[in-house]
């Protein structure tokens, strides 16, 4: 027989659960198909999913009102990053970076993260090509492992369980200087927000409300 102390541990089971769901982190996903054709040196930022991508090239291209400088585009893959179809859309300077060679990229987050990853591909490589992402947390990571792609030097970059961070600056370079950079697949881990809390324990003095008024009925 299922007795109802099997009943009060059930409901407790199923609202820590429903808490627990609620804090775990998010994965949050950047879909650029979002921003297609557009530059991040526009005077309106590059937005996709609560984040803001720049470079440090904005304001000369804002002066030019064109994409130059080093700064990203958001278009289709084309076989850039051979890990990704075509079709797929990336942020890249590929070709937009005929006057000043600045491959920066930095990303701005609404909420914190604790974890980043992204396929990415890079130009033409003179040897010593190496990517590196740094948190404002204090994070710093170098890849300097990579597969060979038609186009250039390319891989998955991925970081987990970080310092929470609200963002990362990303570079690329090789011995020549800096490096033309594409990204796309880009995914984030959301850190909970601390309201997240309160759901859970609302969840418990609920079933223990309801735990009482049994006891009541009973009694009764």
């Amino acid at each position: 027989m299922f007795h109802r102390k099997h009943l009060i541990a059930a409901a407790v089971a199923g609202a820590l659960s429903l808490g627990a769901t609620t804090a775990f982190a998010t994965t949050v996903t950047y879909d650029f198909s979002t921003v297609a054709g557009q530059y991040t040196g526009q005077a309106v930022p590059l937005t996709v999913s609560g984040a803001t991508f720049s470079s440090v090239s904005d304001a000369a291209s804002n002066a030019l009102g064109v994409g130059q400088n080093g700064t990203y585009y958001a278009g289709t893959n084309g076989g850039v990053i051979g890990a990704l179809g075509a079709t797929t859309y990336v942020l890249s300077t590929a070709g937009y970076g005929s006057l000043v060679s600045d491959s920066t990229l930095t990303i701005s987050f609404a909420q914190a993260q604790d974890a980043i990853s992204f396929d990415f591909g890079l130009g033409t490589s003179a040897g010593g090509e190496q990517i590196t992402l740094t948190t404002n947390s204090g994070t710093t990571q170098t890849q300097t492992s990579f597969t060979a792609g038609t186009l250039g030097p390319q891989g998955l970059f991925s970081l987990t369980a970080l310092p929470a961070f609200t963002s990362v600056t990303i570079t690329a370079s090789d011995t020549a200087g800096a490096q033309d950079l594409t990204i796309g697949n880009l995914a984030t881990n959301a850190v909970p927000l601390p309201g997240s809390l309160p759901l859970l324990l609302s969840g418990v003095v609920g079933v223990g409300a309801l735990v009482r008024r049994r006891k009541q009925a009973h009694a009764a």
